[in-house]
């Protein structure tokens, strides 16, 4: 069975046990693949000391070795070659080895003893100061890194929203928490989107914006693993949670389609856009293609809690408008691969059947 259409199992939120593991291995894949381009963009480059300090990181701290390598910011290193035709930039690779290594603490072998300046991870999560200290720049809940101030905390959100900046101070630690809260109520309400939250997602990148005050999200096919949030002082509870499980429905579809094409080939980088049933706008074909699972997800998710909270309920309903409309399909035909049209007919049938 093709992923584009499994996917729409690992986003009901129920107790699945296969579906937990297909997700797992869709996780595994992506490490392998990005491991791959690594050693391709040493041998092309000849920059051996990439290999030779991210071996000494795998053998050392395998799991530090896994952030490094799916952190967005590596990624987008590393597809550099695929998307915009240019070589990794092997210095950003080096200086974030280097920092792992130098959190590790076990660099003798390797001559680290003394480092000439300040070294960021490539998450972000710690900046290696030149004594050797290690400063965090924001907080960890399980595998998912909440950036605080890093050199990484970036973001575009795009148009009217050019003016974000990081969060400061007590602005910072009310934002981090409002994270936590919402984060510990989907651990306790839905243990099965935490799970997928976790699995798909990296980073969350945290702005505040002078000019533009309303609550977005936005994630970006060239930062896998990474979601910005801007203005979450007006956000609630259900608006951070709704925005969290958007951001990763996307992060899990752009991994997939590293290894299916969603599109038919010809269409790719084609000018077509279809309106949104759920909003009204004018999306591409890829946003469209993606907001049919991102809606999906979201209206299994607010049913299971529509009736405790209004704020919930009215996040149900919206979700689930677009899907009692005209044939989501429709538009898409002659367009997108057949599993995907499977998987949207699929999602489409399970909602009208069950609500």
């Amino acid at each position: 069975m093709c992923m584009a259409f499994e996917a729409t199992d690992w986003i009901e939120w129920r107790a699945n046990a296969r579906a937990h593991e297909r997700l797992r291995s869709l996780s595994q894949q992506y490490n392998d693949l990005l491991l791959q381009w690594l050693l391709q963009t040493v041998a092309f480059t000849g920059a051996n000391q990439i290999k030779d300090y991210y071996d000494h990181l795998a053998s050392g701290k395998p799991d530090r070795a896994r952030i490094f390598l799916t952190s967005p910011q590596t990624y987008n290193c590393l597809s550099a070659p695929l998307r915009i035709k240019c070589v990794p930039d092997i210095s950003f690779l080096e200086r974030s080895l280097l920092a792992e290594i130098l959190l590790e603490g076990n660099n003798g072998e390797l001559g680290l003893n003394n480092t000439p300046q300040a070294y960021w991870t490539s998450l972000g999560d710690y900046l290696i100061s030149q004594d050797g200290k290690s400063i965090a720049h924001g907080v960890w809940h399980g595998t998912l890194w909440v950036d605080g101030s890093s050199i990484h905390n970036q973001f575009d959100h795009g148009k009217g929203f050019e003016d974000v900046e990081p969060y400061r101070s007590e602005k910072l630690l009310t934002c981090l928490r409002s994270i936590g809260d919402s984060i510990a109520w989907l651990e306790q309400r839905s243990p099965d989107a935490a799970t997928f939250v976790k699995q798909a997602l990296r980073s969350l990148v945290l702005h505040d914006a002078k000019l533009n005050g309303r609550f977005i999200s936005g994630s970006r096919a060239s930062h896998i693993g990474k979601a910005g949030l801007v203005n979450l002082g007006v956000a609630s509870r259900c608006d951070l949670v709704d925005a969290i499980i958007h951001e990763s429905v996307h992060s899990v579809l752009y991994m997939i389609e590293l290894f299916e094409e969603f599109y038919l080939y010809e269409k790719r980088g084609i000018d077509i856009r279809l309106e949104s049933p759920w909003t009204g706008r004018a999306l591409a074909l890829h946003s469209y293609t993606h907001a049919c699972y991102v809606w999906y997800s979201l209206v299994l998710h607010w049913s299971s809690h529509s009736e405790a909270e209004a704020d919930a309920k009215a996040k149900f309903e919206r979700a689930l408008h677009g899907f009692r409309k005209g044939r989501l399909t429709s538009p898409l035909i002659g367009q997108v691969a057949d599993s995907v049209l499977a998987a949207i007919e699929h999602m489409q049938d399970q909602i009208r059947e069950s609500f």
